[in-house]
């Protein structure tokens, strides 16, 4: 009777979903890119996945299984300027591992000469339509493996995304009045093909749980 109670209690625990997940990586991309666009190699954009036909929508093939909650909106002084930065934590809410771009150079990790190339765009508005405040990519490729983080499910990673710079002295800032911010991010590869760098959207568009109010007309909290 004992050793049935152990395993029934083993097996309950097997059936419990996994609610906690380790921080995986932690990425800054509230800098801008230091090196140039490449010039020289024509570059094209065009559709990816599959398109479904009826009236019932499904998610397209690609689109990567996770959830975006913004936790906080960062306030950084620059000179007489204030920088803002949204930190969002990315979660894979699959039940599977799955890998994701995190590398902070996507010129380079988005040559033409690399492998395997895959990126993340992220974009912060003032709503989920409204005005883009700030935008930033993370890139990976075969040549950089430490370009590429795994998220078993339930880990989470770090994302730091750039949401706009104003002036708290500036009564014509454009942060003037209170702002919702959202965030979204689309996974897209890129494929050389016939002398043409294509970027290719692969799956739909991810958008965060949450909304966070921006500062406005306030003292920034100096974190750097």
């Amino acid at each position: 009777m004992k050793m049935r109670a152990i395993y029934a209690t083993f097996t309950l625990l097997a059936l419990l979903p996994r609610t906690h997940g380790k921080q995986a990586a932690f990425v800054d991309l509230s800098a801008s890119p230091t090196a140039p666009e490449p010039k020289g190699q024509a570059v094209a954009i065009r559709g990816g996945g599959v398109l479904y036909h009826g009236n019932a929508p499904r998610p397209l093939p690609g689109t990567p299984p996770v959830s975006l909650t913004l936790r906080r909106v960062i306030s950084v002084r620059d000179g007489a300027a204030v920088k803002d930065i949204v930190e969002v934590i990315m979660t894979n809410v699959g039940k599977a591992p799955i890998s994701i771009p995190v590398g902070t150079a996507p010129v380079s990790l988005l040559a033409a000469n690399e492998k395997n190339r895959r990126f993340l765009d992220f974009s912060v508005r003032s709503g989920r339509n409204g005005r883009l405040l700030g935008s930033a990519r993370s890139a990976s490729s075969e040549g950089h493996p430490e370009s590429t983080a795994t998220l078993q499910p339930g880990d989470t990673a770090v994302f730091w995304i750039p949401a706009g710079i104003w002036r708290p002295d500036a009564a014509t800032s454009e942060n003037a009045e209170a702002q919702e911010a959202t965030l979204s991010v689309l996974l897209h590869r890129k494929v050389l093909e016939n002398g043409t760098d294509w970027i290719e959207a692969v799956g739909e568009p991810v958008y965060s749980q949450n909304s966070l109010p921006l500062p406005h007309a306030a003292t920034p909290e100096v974190v750097r």
